[in-house]
């Protein structure tokens, strides 16, 4: 009896050890378990992001990717690819699903699958030789093409902006398209009122961004003309209307400061690709624009290009873009010079009715080829001068 029960004591200790001793491998997986669309037209194409996980990123891990669905098999691309790698210390990774349907796809329902494979090698151990371990994640792909034209919009964010008196009310609004043609959402209207409820100005804003199929838009959205409300604190109501149904409404706090107290920008430098041309050439001029302030400004380039007697010539302004808080924009123009002589051009950035300092470089005109013939002289007269000091050496030392 006590050697039966030495034998299954002994017995235990050897499973476990055995077990202390094999690798434990941790798990794989893929956050987004279907990719589903019923409302594609022939031709429609839309993306879709799904993430993947690894609990134990000790090891790079390469992933293979292999699509099920003979029908579906060429609609469907990856980004960053088919077959791709975990890097050390990564535990999660992105990866964007791109889907084209074809112009000439039949009608109907059109299933598949995405199978994501990760392979990690698995070094020599007191076990045995090295081997790989392979894990494996799937997502669904279901797909319906149909002739329907569909029409649908959902509101994935919105938020209301401080703001400056006497400046347009602003807020960043975030649309998905769910439908399957271009279109835009058809009106908002803000609606101002006091801390006690009492109605003080509304707007209405009907020039919308038209948004494509399938996918989301984020943007900085302004209402028509500036607001009358001095410093201080209100109500914004707001009302999505798609059509003529409200497909989303909210109430949210109007922050309204001072002229100057929230907006502060600089431009950094303004450069030039060439400074030497030949007349009737094309030039760059780059700029950036800084929004060191606290709310989005709607900022420009704008140059002021003179002539060798201080004429103004050509005045260049770009379309305005949004460029939110901490953030930077790059600019870049061309400019086309007729004539010879020397140009002075000063670049200023305009936001909001503000602008920043000025900046300024010249731009010389048809000095190309003297340019060039002038390093040819001091090119043949450098050469004169070495070969004068290497006779003058070699005199030297024959003395």
């Amino acid at each position: 009896m006590k050697t039966t029960n030495l034998l299954k004591i002994a017995f235990c200790f050897v499973v476990v050890g055995l077990l202390g001793i094999v690798p434990a491998y941790a798990g794989f997986g893929v956050s987004t378990a279907d990719i589903i669309n019923e409302n594609l037209l022939p031709g429609s194409q839309f993306e879709k992001s799904v993430t993947l996980n690894r609990t134990a990123p000790e090891k790079t891990a390469q992933i293979t990717t292999e699509i099920e669905g003979d029908e579906i098999k060429n609609w469907i691309s990856l980004d960053p690819g088919f077959n791709f790698n975990m890097a050390i210390g990564v535990e999660k990774m992105p990866v964007a699903v791109h889907i084209n349907v074809p112009r000439d796809a039949q009608l109907g329902e059109y299933i598949g699958k995405i199978k994501f494979t990760e392979t990690v090698g698995v070094e020599e151990s007191t076990v045995g030789t090295g081997a790989a371990m392979m894990l494996g994640a799937a997502v669904n792909v279901k797909l319906t093409v149909t002739d329907k034209k569909v029409r649908k919009f959902s509101i994935v964010s919105w938020e209301n902006l401080k703001m400056e008196e006497n400046n347009p009310i602003a807020f960043s609004l975030g649309v998905r398209n769910d439908g399957n043609v271009v279109g835009a959402l058809s009106r908002i209207v803000l609606e101002a009122s006091s801390m006690n409820n009492e109605p003080l100005e509304t707007h209405e804003i009907t020039k919308l961004d038209k948004i494509q199929p399938f996918s989301t838009q984020k943007s900085i959205v302004r209402a028509p003309g500036v607001t009358k409300l001095t410093e201080g604190t209100y109500w914004l109501n707001i009302k999505i209307y798609d059509g003529e149904t409200v497909m989303f409404q909210d109430k949210a706090l109007l922050n309204i400061f001072k002229i100057g107290a929230l907006k502060k920008g600089s431009i950094k430098f303004l450069n030039i690709d060439k400074n030497v041309i030949k007349a009737g050439e094309s030039v760059s001029i780059m700029s950036d624009f800084i929004n060191e302030g606290q709310v989005p400004a709607s900022a420009k380039l704008r140059l002021n290009i003179y002539d060798s007697k201080a004429v103004l010539i050509k005045t260049i302004e770009t379309d305005a873009v949004d460029v939110l808080p901490g953030k930077t924009n790059k600019f870049a123009v061309s400019f086309e010079a007729q004539q010879t002589g020397k140009y002075t051009i000063k670049g200023v950035i305009e936001y909001d009715g503000l602008l920043t300092a000025e900046k300024e470089l010249s731009l010389y005109v048809g000095y190309a080829m003297m340019t060039k013939i002038m390093f040819v002289i001091a090119g043949i007269i450098g050469l004169i001068v070495l070969v004068l000091l290497v006779i003058w050496i070699v005199k030297k030392f024959r003395k």
